[in-house]
């Protein structure tokens, strides 16, 4: 009679048992209940039992907690949730949702910093970030930091410090990385050297396939020891010892003022980055196109015409005169 008592009682563990494993393997294999995408976030510290509270409370899953935390007992890696922003979609299921949870792979949010922006800019950038968290510390910010600019993607509350410093590392990466590749003859010795010489070829072109146009104009200069005429580094003294605007006009009188950054007055390169260089930008400054080109000017659509001697130039020049002219007074009947 033991015997048989046994068995029975053996028989119904195993059936319970099957008829649980059975039943969490339906439920975690069925789509969840919600008919579009959601936002669920799992704060920082909490405990997966009270995520899945949460869940269970929303309608979101249909299983008992109690049977979350025996299961749980059973395999707490299975509910180690990182925190952070995800989106649960229907059709998605109880397993792969918790496998995103398991993986942190929440939502990013994508932040652009364009080529060409000033240290402020960026900062301002990012503090109007509305899905990141803090203060940047005002001490780490200086005009000489190094950032570099693209598209970059965080979670909703990441620091802004931390990303302050993950635009920090990634220039100096950059910067490291194609300073080894580099001609053993280039003219810029430095890394200092080509960020403030791409800083003003990304200041002088909009355009990518100029880049190396523009790049090998300013290096066929400086090899000559000719002074780098660039109104962009010009604009930029101003900017710092008067608070003009970058795309104000410059007049005569501004060509004649004395300045570290009047490349008009001064051989050599100004002493310091005039804004923060994109790659296209640093990679055409160590990889030039090879030209005699010595001068360049506006062409009306946006690129620019370039000249090896100073006659030809200012021919461009007078034609250049021409078509502002006409773009002026076109602007000016509308």
């Amino acid at each position: 009679m033991l015997r048989i008592l046994s068995f029975i009682a053996l028989l119904t563990l195993g059936g319970a048992f099957f008829w649980s494993y059975t039943y969490v393997r339906e439920n975690q294999t069925a789509p969840l209940q919600i008919k579009e995408p959601q936002f669920f976030t799992i704060n920082k510290g909490e405990a997966a039992l009270q995520v899945l509270k949460r869940l269970h409370d929303g309608n979101t899953i249909q299983m008992p907690l109690l049977l979350f935390k025996f299961l749980a007992k059973l395999s707490p890696e299975t509910y180690h949730f990182q925190a952070g922003e995800y989106e649960l979609l229907p059709g998605e299921t109880l397993e792969t949702l918790f496998a995103k949870f398991r993986t942190g792979e929440h939502i990013l949010y994508p932040l652009t910093v364009p080529e060409g922006l000033l240290t402020a800019d960026i900062v301002e950038l990012i503090a109007k970030a509305d899905f990141l968290e803090g203060e940047l510390p005002e001490a780490e910010i200086t005009k000489e930091t190094l950032l570099l600019p693209e598209t970059y993607h965080f979670a909703r509350g990441t620091s802004r410090r931390a990303v302050f410093k993950r635009m920090e590392k990634a220039c100096h990466t950059l910067l490291e990385k194609l300073w080894e590749t580099r001609p053993k003859d280039h003219f810029l010795k430095t890394k200092e050297d080509l960020l403030i010489f791409a800083s003003i070829v990304e200041k002088e072109s909009k355009l990518d396939g100029e880049r190396p146009l523009i790049a090998s104009v300013f290096l066929n200069r400086l090899e000559k020891g000719m002074p780098l005429q660039a109104d962009s580094t010009l604009s930029y003294g101003f900017y710092l010892s008067e608070g003009r605007q970058i795309n104000q006009g410059l007049s005569r009188e501004d060509l004649k003022t004395p300045s570290p950054y009047n490349t008009y007055l001064n051989t050599g390169l100004p002493p310091a980055a005039i804004c923060h260089p994109g790659r296209a930008s640093l990679e055409a400054s160590l990889t030039p196109e090879k030209t005699d080109y010595l001068y360049f000017v506006a062409d009306g659509t946006g690129g620019h015409v370039f000249a090896k001697d100073y006659l030809t130039h200012k021919r461009n020049h007078q034609k250049w005169r021409k078509i502002r002219a006409e773009i002026k007074k076109a602007q000016a009947k509308k």
